[in-house]
């Protein structure tokens, strides 16, 4: 080799350098698209996506009190709470969690995205399932694109979505996971990362196309209902949407 063809051959070779990608760009642009993509899907599932109130509930175990003679003296103060339901049919089935239930609330309300708001009464349950089904004079209501459970695969996007700290016409809460698993507590319900906890029980499991995987139910690792303490384990349970209908 010359020195005259020694700077020839860098000369042929730099171009080859400049032309590599720009890693940190390619990441950059799956990265927006994965936020554009999960934005439309809760935008896409929104309209059914509703508020579920329990109104004039008593705390679990609560009921009336004695004073130290033994005379009654009154009720446990109500209480009420807030969470998450998906509407089924357009004539008004809404699918929402047992655990919505547990006071044992004298008025159910579901409000819809739109805000109209609707007494609704309990039409039926399913505790194996933890599901319960409520009714409420309506029609002509928004309903999800169901995915088939055989379309489900675990790795693929899920998104937890919840009304109790979104008010009407404001999108819902959004938590980004994958389905874990399927199949799980004896076929009953699908694995998820997404972070879920009482504020999205009843609620949807959507994919990034804003269809409807399944409701996010308070199952633990066990068969019994979560805990505090299973909050943030990184684990949650929906049972297939599916199978609900």
């Amino acid at each position: 080799m010359t020195s005259r063809t020694f700077p020839l051959l860098l000369a042929l070779a730099a171009p080859v350098f400049a032309q590599a990608p720009d890693l940190r760009d390619r990441d950059l642009g799956k990265s927006r698209a994965l936020q554009s993509a999960v934005r439309q899907a809760t935008i896409a599932a929104s309209p059914w996506t509703v508020r579920v109130e329990a109104l004039g509930g008593s705390r679990a175990g609560s009921g009336p009190r004695f004073d130290e003679k033994g005379n009654p003296s009154g009720f446990n103060a109500a209480m009420d709470a807030a969470s998450t339901g998906v509407i089924l049919t357009a004539d008004g089935l809404v699918a929402t969690s047992t655990f919505n239930l547990q006071t044992n609330p004298r008025i159910l309300t579901v409000i819809l995205a739109d805000g109209r708001e609707f007494t609704a009464k309990v039409a039926g349950r399913d505790d194996a399932r933890m599901i319960a089904l409520l009714e409420i004079e309506a029609e002509g209501l928004p309903t999800p694109e169901v995915v088939p459970v055989a379309d489900i695969e675990p790795g693929i996007w899920a998104l937890a979505l919840g009304r109790t700290f979104s008010g009407p016409r404001e999108p819902p809460t959004v938590n980004l996971g994958i389905i874990s698993a399927k199949g799980r507590h004896d076929g009953k319900a699908l694995q998820t990362d997404a972070s879920v906890n009482p504020s999205n029980y009843g609620g949807p499991l959507v994919d990034v196309r804003g269809r409807g995987l399944g409701i996010i139910v308070p199952y633990s690792e066990g068969d019994q209902e979560a805990g505090v303490g299973f909050y943030d384990s990184g684990i949650g349970f929906a049972i297939p949407l599916e199978d609900v209908l």
